[in-house]
């Protein structure tokens, strides 16, 4: 298992991998990298982005889930009765 590629391996991992001096043995850094990134994708299709009907945040549900699929850090900004902040977080 000495193949590096780009779509099985943590981004972070492939490049420093790629780097590596010849003859030092990859395998286990490679196969800790390919099961971090299943995990990975199996928590986003576990993911349950529902959101509460009385929020008003619900009218744009669909817009935010698409925006968090296709993006690494989203901003979600709407008028708030007081002085609360929220921050959503992700595994």
């Amino acid at each position: 298992m000495s193949s590096l590629d780009r779509e099985t391996l943590m981004r972070r991992d492939y490049f420093a991998l790629r780097r590596a001096k010849p003859g030092t043995t990859k395998d286990a850094k490679i196969a800790a990298s390919v099961a971090l990134l299943e995990q990975r994708r199996l928590s986003l299709q576990q993911l349950n982005l529902t959101p509460a009907p009385d929020l008003p945040v619900s009218a744009a549900a669909e817009q935010i889930c698409a925006a968090i699929k296709d993006h690494q850090v989203i901003i979600v900004a709407g008028k708030s009765h007081g002085r609360e902040v929220f921050r959503l977080e992700s595994k």
